[in-house]
């Protein structure tokens, strides 16, 4: 349409100046005044070919700004649908993060209910121990009532009764037979659970058999002691006796000296020895509590030393992914400057595009001015603002085009920037609760290996 309102605005141009050039030629001069129009006309069409160009030029522009514009705006769309993966991602994790903080209440929950039953199952122990000793103590009353009542078969009266009492007896034996036999099997199987805690005790007979045998050396010592004082007792029998028949008076005496100092000192023996005794006794008590307590420190170090192991795992995986977060960032951001070094790049190709297309147009309307024409004929005057008008809505689609490209790759930029939060607050929060569940999980196996303990405590 354009192009042709320009033709037509053209062809009226030159029938104007035929007109004129043919009204000069009818008067004076006419020859001069037909070389002047024709070099006119020659000037006209040049210009009219350059406003051509110039034109299709910004419709280059234009076209060119408009490509740019759509894919800004592809871009624009997938940055959006990024953002909307990674606002349904955290979505994810926080459900998850819910997931996690209740499957740790049920941690706690089972937890309890495992100390509980642990509880309940010594009590349960204690209880088959205690029908135990007292299943035993019936069957040892009624074997002391069997014996007597063997020892009374001559009375004929009570025979009846005998068998009677007898035939309940080995039935009530029988029943206590069963329930011990029921209690054994439920002792059995918590002594399979204690077995390893057996086991590692055997370490402990090792040390307490040298004390043992430190004890027997005392004991034998304390033996040793007691000999010579039977040996004395025994020559000073017949020693005593070889001397009331010679003189009783001064012998008698002399040997009852003796045997008094020798059971005194005897007695002082006795009792150091049983003194040394006791205190062995006692530094075995406190060597096995001093065992005991040092075995469970071992264990709690070494559960910390594990906790510890887990925590600089993950304190070198946070780091490790904060250097991964960081080379991230520093790769946007040079990104981000080659980005804004091209734009400004193509603002300057712009902006000097445009002062070449805006400095020969002002410099148009005084060089289009035709001295011999007076004001200028209509239609070129009509050419020239349209020309102008089109030029003037050609640069404002243009600052339209570069505002809107400049406002799509901030928001790129911007989106960008929020997607690498969302992957970051996702990062920090696998490290935040990893810990925490191999925590739990330690807990749990803690809780499983203490077990045996607590019921090899109640056995």
């Amino acid at each position: 349409m354009m192009d042709a309102q320009h033709a037509m605005k053209g062809r009226q141009k030159l029938e104007d100046l035929r007109r004129k050039k043919a009204a000069a030629l009818s008067g004076n001069g006419a020859q001069v005044e037909l070389e002047a129009m024709t070099i006119r006309l020659q000037n006209v069409e040049e210009k009219l070919q350059q406003v051509e160009s110039e034109r299709d030029l910004l419709r280059r522009q234009k076209e060119e700004t408009a490509v740019k514009a759509g894919s800004l705006q592809d871009d624009l769309d997938r940055a959006r649908g990024q953002v909307s993966q990674d606002e349904k991602t955290v979505a994810m994790l926080r459900k998850s993060l819910d997931t996690i903080t209740m499957e740790r209440d049920a941690a706690f929950i089972s937890r309890e209910d495992m100390v509980a039953q642990l509880r309940l199952m010594k009590r349960r122990l204690q209880e088959a121990e205690e029908e135990q000793y007292k299943a035993e103590e019936d069957a040892a009353a009624l074997r002391a009532e069997i014996k007597l009542l063997q020892a009374s078969e001559d009375q004929s009266e009570s025979l009846g009764a005998t068998a009677e009492q007898l035939r309940l007896a080995e039935q009530h034996n029988n029943t206590l037979q069963k329930e011990l036999q029921e209690v054994a099997l439920r002792l059995q199987q918590e002594q399979q659970r204690v077995s390893m805690e057996r086991q590692r005790s055997a370490s402990l007979n090792a040390q307490n058999q040298d004390l043992q045998n430190e004890l027997l050396t005392m004991s034998a010592k304390l033996a040793e002691m007691e000999e010579p004082k039977q040996s004395r007792t025994s020559v000073t029998a017949p020693f005593s006796e070889a001397a009331l028949a010679d003189s009783a008076t001064s012998k008698d005496g002399l040997a009852s000296e003796e045997k008094l100092l020798s059971d005194e000192k005897a007695k002082v023996e006795k009792a150091l020895i049983e003194k040394k005794l006791r205190e062995l006794a006692n530094m075995v008590e406190r060597q096995e509590n001093g065992r005991q307590t040092l075995l469970a420190e071992i264990d709690k170090q070494s559960l910390e030393i594990e906790r510890l192991f887990v925590e600089n795992e993950g304190l070198r995986l946070s780091v490790q992914q904060t250097t991964e977060i960081a080379a991230r960032w520093e790769a946007q951001v040079q990104d981000c400057i080659e980005q804004n070094n091209e734009l400004r790049t193509m603002l300057n190709q712009l902006r000097l595009e445009q002062s070449s297309v805006t400095a020969p147009t002002d410099a148009e309307p005084s060089d289009l001015v035709d001295p011999h024409a007076g004001d200028g004929s209509p239609g070129y005057k009509a050419a020239l603002d349209s020309w102008k008008a089109e030029r003037t809505k050609l640069k404002i689609e243009l600052a339209k085009a570069l505002a809107r490209s400049e406002e799509m790759n901030s928001q790129l930029a911007q989106q960008s920037a929020d997607m690498n939060r969302a992957v970051q607050a996702y990062t920090s929060l696998s490290n935040l609760y990893k810990p925490v569940l191999s925590s739990i999980e330690n807990r749990l196996m803690q809780i499983r290996q203490d077990t045996p303990d607590v019921v090899f405590a109640g056995m």
